[in-house]
């Protein structure tokens, strides 16, 4: 039966240790041993940096996520994973060309994810440039096929976040 902590030594190596009275005989313990929960606190907080490096390597994924879904939309590629029309969105080559600096921060956040003007300046448009969609299409398509974009990034940003 354990006794408690009797006396604390400093052994040849001058690491303290614990002393117990175990019974009729002893048990030497490094005191590090004793104070782990402390130590396992001081690493927590000596590892902010490492786990803020990882919170934005996740951000940084979550972009480039919505990025390539995006781009995908402008280029009137069929998408990855199986397509768009896998996950329920109809007709995605309607908006080959369609998305301009705007209507992808509007699309982003409807996903639920926003991001910063100097990502979406890619998708800018020259001023003459002739949509063949006017907004109130684009907000219909997106609208009529919300869940199946939702659905899409959903799964695009956790292949993403899992490749971190």
């Amino acid at each position: 039966m354990l006794t408690g902590l009797s006396f604390v030594l400093i052994n040849s190596s001058f690491m303290l240790t614990g002393v117990f009275f175990i019974g009729s005989g002893l048990l030497f313990v490094p005191m590090y041993l004793l104070f782990k929960p402390i130590v396992k606190d001081l690493i927590k907080m000596a590892n902010r940096s490492t786990n803020m490096k990882r919170v934005n390597k996740l951000r940084s994924a979550e972009v480039t996520a919505m990025l390539d879904l995006l781009g995908e939309l402008d280029n009137g590629t069929h998408g990855d994973f199986g397509g768009f029309d896998s996950f329920g969105i109809e007709s995605s080559r309607q908006l080959k060309g369609q998305i301009n600096s705007y209507r992808a921060e509007k699309l982003s956040k409807l996903l639920g994810k926003s991001v910063s003007k100097m990502h979406l300046i890619g998708f800018a448009k020259n001023a003459n440039y002739d949509y063949s969609m006017t907004s109130q299409d684009f907000n219909r398509f997106i609208d009529s096929n919300l869940e199946g974009f939702k659905c899409y990034w959903y799964f695009s940003k956790n292949v993403y976040i899992n490749n971190v």
